[in-house]
């Protein structure tokens, strides 16, 4: 009787263990369901597919006519330039020789063909030297469903697109991402991605990765099937370059100027020229104070030098209005292949000439046509007027007009004295990148279609505040060249990410530097961990920082561009405003709204239709310092610390207790927050319980 006694006890313990553990879960269900999505998105179908796709590359005939008199060398290889028709952006040379040239040039779009000058008459066809690059039918699909027995997408959710030039895209790169939407039950949705815009080249192995809604109890991700793409069958695109050699080659015109400062007696001053090769000199020419002498129909280099100098102090040379140093047997060497040349020799009776401040504008990509204003501002004076970028008549500094090519101005009529900080007012748009400033310690190619100046140049350097442009001498000359970049018009169509300063008061910062941060996890050791958000590592990232000048003060960037290269999500633009001194405050206005944030947030989706503008209002005290005291640095509040995800242990299921027990404490197991966990450990339990109860009755 004892025996069953006790068991009556123990099963009616096992059941209110039971009724308690059912109150429990069912409790903490009906708290969590209503956040569960319990949609569930599958691909189609994971068949490997294979697709063969026609190209087009560029074929260039080369024709090289030379007539039976010529006498000059002809050239057995060629460059052609390729440029973007739209845009004139740089692409690609090709080099190429006599006959037909099937390039690798087979990228999609529109172009133009220009060969570099050869000391040949050239001839194109098409006259307009434009050709365009297609692709048949380039797009891959793959169908993702929210499945029958699912229940709508509570949300969107995003899709990858890998690639891999050869073997599993999953262990390639991502080349391509977008967002799914909000799915009914049953309902599907085509993914596609067009392979011509794979920066890597169409062929290869493609993927579609799509990742289930948050919540999701089975696999985080899922994979379609592979798509090869394979490039085949290509036609060629032909254009015709016909260079012409014959004894009347494009000619050039040389031309000899002679000044003269201070007196002298006024006899005439002698020159000789030559040609590349000759050791023998032209007739001599004879020029007094401002007269000149040209000889056309000339092509190659020569050879010019002032033989009689009648006593000069000193002689300075200038080729097409640039200062150049003569050679060792004191000749000066002039190019006529391609252009006219004017040859300035000045001689200096009783004082020493002049330096003069040569400054070359180069621009790179799509100039607005407006005038550049540079300025000299002394260094070390009104700073705050030099670094904000603002500087007035009046306050010391020197304007200066400029266009594309080389500027020159002489010391003697801007009279340069000292050490100055260059800064250029260019035009305000919003392809304007900025500028850079180039010194340089010696004549340039002074070809101002030349490419960037400083590149793998020995003697240049770019100047800062710490580094200013020395213009004390007035004898010597100074180059320097300015560096405009701007980006290519972007389609209306192409929505463009826009951050714009703004600035109250006095400014003390010329440069400001700004972030895109994107909201990143680590990168978790499941699935299942990256969707259920569990233990993951989140911050925000830094994937690209600029710097907002205060007078040229616009950045833009394609949004398309951001998505390919980041993916989609959560980004932010914010400043750094550490160490700006006399900053009161920052604004920041999304699309024309303020965000009441120390940052600007937005999601980056596939279906970005429209611009994005950030505007960031920097309000500096109106003087410098307040009733004596030392300036300020604005300080950003403290971000607030994102909460910790603690994972509680799995609930352990009670052993099984023996026939002598009598009294069973209640477990009290700690649920997860998360997943379907709860409802597996509480059936468990449950389980175990009712075991117990079973085994006590037998007994």
């Amino acid at each position: 009787m004892k025996r069953i006694k006790r068991s009556g006890r123990l099963s009616l313990l096992a059941v209110l263990l039971v009724a308690s553990l059912l109150m429990t879960t069912s409790s903490y269900l009906a708290e969590v369901d209503p956040n569960w999505d319990k949609s569930s998105l599958c691909f189609t179908s994971d068949n490997d597919q294979k697709i063969d796709i026609q190209g087009q590359y560029l074929q260039i005939n080369k024709i090289v006519d030379v007539s039976a008199d010529y006498e000059g060398n002809v050239p057995t290889s060629f460059s052609v330039d390729i440029y973007d028709s739209d845009s004139d952006a740089y692409e690609t040379t090709l080099s190429i020789s006599e006959g037909t040239n099937n390039t690798s040039f087979n990228q999609p779009g529109e172009w133009m063909f220009e060969e570099q000058p050869c000391g040949a008459a050239i001839a194109y066809d098409p006259g307009s030297q434009q050709f365009e690059i297609s692709q048949s039918a380039s797009i891959i699909t793959a169908t993702v469903k929210n499945g029958d027995d699912s229940e709508a997408m509570a949300g969107s959710t995003a899709y990858e697109v890998w690639w891999a030039a050869s073997g599993n895209p999953k262990d390639g790169i991502i080349v391509d991402s977008g967002s799914i939407p909000a799915l009914e039950s049953g309902e599907t949705y085509d993914l596609t991605y067009d392979v011509a815009d794979n920066p890597n080249g169409s062929a290869g192995n493609y993927m579609f990765k799509a990742y289930q809604r948050p919540g999701h109890n089975g696999t985080g991700v899922l994979w379609s099937g592979q798509i090869s793409v394979n490039v085949k069958d290509s036609t060629a695109i032909p254009v015709t370059i016909t260079n012409t050699y014959d004894n009347d080659p494009i000619t050039h015109t040389l031309t000899i100027e002679k000044v003269v400062v201070g007196a002298y007696d006024g006899q005439a001053f002698q020159f000789a020229v030559k040609s590349t090769g000759e050791n023998s000199l032209w007739a001599p020419i004879y020029l007094n104070d401002g007269e000149s002498d040209s000889t056309s129909g000339l092509t190659g280099l020569k050879y010019v030098k002032e033989v009689v100098a009648n006593g000069a102090d000193s002689i300075t040379y200038e080729v097409n209005g640039i200062t150049v140093t003569p050679d060792d047997d004191g000749f000066v060497q002039v190019d006529l292949t391609n252009q006219d040349v004017t040859v300035k020799v000045t001689n200096y009776f009783g004082q020493q000439p002049y330096g003069k401040l040569y400054i070359k504008k180069i621009i790179n990509g799509d100039d607005p046509e407006e005038e550049y204003t540079v300025r000299l501002c002394p260094y070390g004076e009104l700073q705050a007027y030099a670094l904000a970028g603002d500087g007035q008549p009046g306050d010391g500094c020197i304007s200066l007009n400029i266009e594309k090519g080389v500027n020159t101005f002489n010391y003697e009529d801007y009279e340069f004295d000292g050490l100055y900080s260059i800064y250029e007012d260019g035009p305000v748009t919003d392809e304007h990148q900025g500028y850079l400033v180039f010194l340089s310690d010696s004549d340039w190619d002074y070809d101002s279609d030349s490419p960037i100046a400083g590149e793998g140049v020995d003697g240049f350097d770019v100047p800062d505040e710490s580094t200013p442009v020395d213009l004390d001498d007035p004898n010597s000359d100074v180059y320097l060249v300015i560096v405009n970049y701007f980006e290519g018009d972007t389609p209306s169509d192409e929505p463009r990410l826009i951050v714009e300063k703004s600035i109250t008061g006095n400014a003390t910062q010329r440069e400001f530097t700004v972030q895109l941060q994107k909201w990143e996890c680590a990168s978790p050791e499941s699935d299942f961990a990256r969707v259920a958000d569990l233990s993951l590592e989140c911050g925000w990232q830094t994937v690209e920082t600029f710097n907002l000048l205060r007078t040229n003060n616009d950045w833009t960037l394609n949004l398309k561009d951001i998505i390919s290269e980041y993916g989609s999500g959560d980004y932010r633009i914010i400043e750094n405003t550490q160490g700006i001194t006399r900053l009161v405050s920052v604004n920041y206005a999304l699309d024309g709204e303020n965000t009441g944030e120390d940052f600007a947030a937005f999601y980056l989706g596939r279906e970005i239709e429209n611009d994005i503008k950030v505007v960031i209002t920097n309000r500096f005290s109106s003087s410098s310092s307040s009733g004596g005291g030392s300036s300020t640095s604005y300080t950003p509040p403290a971000e607030p610390e994102e909460p910790v995800i603690v994972l509680e242990p799995e609930p352990q299921i009670p052993a099984p207790i023996v026939p002598e027990i009598i009294a069973v404490p209640e477990p009290t197991p700690q649920l997860p927050k998360t997943g379907a966990a709860p409802m597996a450990a509480g059936m468990g339990l449950i389980l175990a319980a009712g075991g117990f109860a079973i085994r006590r009755i037998k007994k």
